[in-house]
């Protein structure tokens, strides 16, 4: 539930002795997926792999070539932590060439199914011309993951920014990482990139984390659109450590107690407030007794306390003395359950307070021996 606006969230959990297993896994030195199927150029990755120094380590290699390499599926690729998709034979057209696989459709979904998993890292290359369609292939993949963005593909030397096929300097530092690089021409093509998600474009090289993409998407993708240039600089190597960034898979256990109480949040959004310095108190709605014998055994003890471990009997807090008289409460044991009636009420009437002169109320229905739980919230 929550807090009228939303400023306190609390969660209450029915479980006796219940665990949640989970395994964060953003992040892990696992496999490098590359798949070419055009000359040799898939060596450039294979050797900064293997040149990978300390703090990274080199990644499991998983090398994939042949005239079908590039027409996977989903299942063929969801294992790596890092997929390098090649480039397929030469196919200059728009339209689909017989027996090449240019980032089609379902390759496009396999790899979209891929970084919907988190800790994954997707670096799509492309090249000049002679690639048109895996080129623009890449571009309809970027605006499948980024809704409303457009894309473009460019071949020419010419244009403002990273308007062209051109590598401008790189300098950016994401997630700790830093990545540079000289400015420079390269023989492959330009991406065109919408103005909405141009910060990390630099014409051949782009960069589009996962929280620039919709919210579907959890990894990284990379776009390299020249072979050639990684064999001459770095940046495929930085992409590789950048991969390894994020740690390793921890597998936790979240354990639930019965009727555990989780609160977060500031819980003063609605409370007069004239100091930097805040200290809450919560007074927890006590458990009644499990098996009295009618009211001559009846008591409340702490609610936080499961009934399988609570062995003390009655502590003697008497929750209907807080908030009655004594007369009242010996009259009718209704009168009991007058202390849960007020802490239950709604409104900011004294019926549905509960004051305590620790507070500075002139009364208290806090009855002697009840913990209270503090929160102490600083405004920095």
């Amino acid at each position: 539930g929550r807090m009228r606006g939303g400023n306190f969230w609390f969660m209450t959990t029915d479980k006796a002795g219940a665990a949640i297993n989970y395994e964060n896994n953003i992040g892990y030195a696992g496999d490098l997926g590359v798949i070419f199927d055009y000359g040799s150029y898939h060596t450039a990755w294979t050797n900064s792999n293997n040149s990978l120094s300390s703090p990274y380590s080199s990644f499991s290699l998983d090398l994939v070539t042949g005239s079908s390499a590039l027409n996977y599926t989903f299942n063929d690729i969801k294992d790596y932590q890092v997929f390098i998709n090649g480039i397929d034979a030469t196919c200059g057209f728009n339209n689909l060439c017989s027996g090449i696989y240019s980032f089609e459709t379902a390759q496009r979904a396999a790899a979209k199914s891929f970084v919907e998993q988190s800790g994954r890292t997707l670096v799509l290359v492309g090249e000049n011309s002679n690639w048109t369609r895996q080129n623009e292939n890449i571009a309809l993949f970027l605006e499948s993951i980024m809704t409303g963005s457009n894309f473009s593909i460019t071949n020419s030397n010419w244009g403002s920014g990273s308007n062209n096929r051109n590598i401008s300097t790189i300098d950016f530092t994401i997630n700790g990482y830093n990545f540079t690089n000289s400015a420079r021409s390269t023989s492959g093509s330009g991406l065109v990139c919408d103005s909405n998600f141009d910060d990390y474009c630099f014409g051949a090289f782009a960069f589009f984390p996962a929280s620039m993409t919709d919210s579907d998407i959890k990894s990284d993708v990379f776009v390299y659109l020249d072979v050639n240039d990684p064999q001459a600089y770095n940046l495929d190597l930085k992409i590789l450590e950048y991969a390894q960034t994020n740690g390793a898979p921890v597998s936790s256990t979240y354990n639930l107690f019965e009727d555990q109480v989780t609160i977060a949040g500031r819980v003063d959004a609605r409370f007069t407030s004239n100091t930097v310095h805040h200290i809450y108190a919560f007074a927890v709605i006590p458990r009644e007794h499990f098996s009295p014998s009618g009211t001559s055994n009846d008591y409340f003890y702490p609610n936080f306390i499961p009934t399988s471990v609570w062995s003390y009997g009655d502590v003697g807090v008497d929750y209907c003395l807080a908030v009655d008289t004594q007369s009242n409460c010996n009259s009718d044991y209704a009168n009991a359950y007058k202390w849960h009636t007020k802490a239950f009420k709604n409104g900011d009437s004294s019926a549905s307070v509960i004051h305590t002169s620790r507070f500075g109320w002139s009364d208290n229905n806090v009855p002697e021996g009840m913990s209270l739980w503090y929160q102490h919230i600083d405004n920095d």
